[in-house]
């Protein structure tokens, strides 16, 4: 018995698959350096330099994009010039709104911001604390001004409970006990 073999699925004829091959003119010498393998790895190896310049250049913008935010979010006067006068002093049942001792304490240099060296408030509902900054001439001793019916109703220092005064930018180098920022001697003046 002879076994013979059976396909089932024919074959199709195949033809011999044939080379493509690419013809760059002899003029184009530029081309033809990039097919090359030298020309290649110095193509591959630029691409990569660039590829990682360009995670460099990412890093680094994130990084300063946030510091940059991290500035403007202190104000833009979180560094001001420190340009003194006589001091503006408030005081118990003087008219004055937490906004309006805010936007005082932020010509002076103060802000919203911890990290501000100035010194720093945070406004209540019926409040503002201030925060002196180490460098602000004052102690580094909080005050709280509270408010009650649009005047000032207590200025207490929260550790001792006694009244101060509010730290402006001439007060900033004024202690109420002290002598007058405007008689002192030049040696004296920051």
């Amino acid at each position: 018995m002879v076994r013979e073999r059976i396909e089932l699925v024919p074959k199709l004829a195949t033809k011999p698959k044939r080379e493509i091959r690419v013809r760059i003119p002899r003029k184009a010498g530029l081309a033809r350096f990039f097919l090359r393998p030298f020309g290649r790895v110095l193509l591959i190896g630029f691409a990569l330099i660039t590829v990682l310049w360009l995670g460099v250049f990412l890093y680094f913008y994130v990084k300063y994009a946030r510091v940059i935010d991290e500035r403007l979010r202190a104000g833009v006067f979180a560094n001001s010039a420190k340009i003194f006068a006589a001091p503006e002093t408030v005081g118990v049942g003087d008219a004055a709104t937490p906004a309006e001792i805010a936007a005082e304490l932020r010509r002076s240099g103060y802000n919203e911001s911890r990290g501000n060296p100035v010194g720093y408030y945070q406004v209540g509902r019926d409040s503002v604390e201030v925060f002196p900054g180490k460098d602000s001439y004052f102690d580094q001793e909080a005050g709280l001004i509270r408010f009650a019916g649009g005047k000032i109703s207590e200025i207490v220092s929260p550790g001792q409970h006694r009244t101060q005064s509010l730290p402006t930018r001439a007060a900033a180098h004024h202690q109420p006990d002290g002598p007058d920022p405007r008689k002192a001697p030049h040696g004296e003046v920051p």
